[in-house]
């Protein structure tokens, strides 16, 4: 999967040092999966998971800019308010001087940004790439359909809204190390050595008769 991510980056002259920014949700999904390693991983990874759910929480307000104060003030819980803390705080690490409005239905608003050395410079990291990345996908409005595989921990971009693994392949995995599906596996092998044990003895019975 990388190699075949890093081909897509390069055609789209998407790279480790950029000459543009990612233009789709697959962009991203190529950029994280293929140059975003630890220490970077963690914190991207929670930026992008409490956009997210602040999206969702004012999608189901359907926008209602009151709905973002009202998390600011910790009117839905210590949770919402410590993801908006989160997002307000993006820039400590990497000095992107960003102010985020509130989530819309077409994206993030932009109050006012400046990257500090990019563009006009060599970019200081690839956290520093990402963390922009993200910005600018919530900005233009496809943040919202990225996710992190549950299983293998790949990024990919959501068919739906509730989907949690990147291939069936995972789902698979996932339910099989499962209770239910350790139950299940375990009622299937009782049954297949049911159906041995009954196929052993009709054939022993059969011998008899032959005899």
């Amino acid at each position: 999967m990388q190699k075949g991510a890093k081909h897509r980056l390069r055609r789209k002259r998407l790279g480790s040092i950029l000459s543009g920014l990612p233009l789709a949700a697959s962009d991203l999904v190529d950029y994280l999966n293929c140059f975003l390693n630890p220490p970077h991983l963690d914190r991207i990874e929670r930026t992008v998971a409490a956009l997210n759910e602040l999206d969702r929480l004012m999608e189901e307000t359907r926008y209602d800019p009151n709905t973002y104060l009202a998390i600011e003030n910790g009117k839905f819980g210590k949770e919402a308010q410590r993801l908006s803390e989160l997002v307000r705080d993006f820039d400590s690490k990497y000095r992107i001087g960003v102010r985020l409005g509130m989530p819309g239905p077409n994206g993030w608003s932009r109050i006012h940004t400046y990257f500090d050395r990019w563009p006009g410079g060599k970019p200081k990291d690839e956290g520093y790439m990402a963390a922009i990345f993200v910005l600018d996908a919530a900005y233009q409005g496809f943040l919202r359909q990225i996710s992190k595989c549950s299983q293998c921990g790949k990024w990919f971009v959501m068919k739906r809204d509730d989907q949690r693994f990147c291939s069936g392949k995972c789902r698979e995995k996932e339910f099989r190390s499962s209770d239910a599906g350790r139950m299940k596996r375990a009622n299937y092998m009782r049954q297949y050595r049911a159906r041995l044990k009954r196929r052993d003895e009709a054939n022993l019975k059969d011998n008899r008769k032959r005899r």
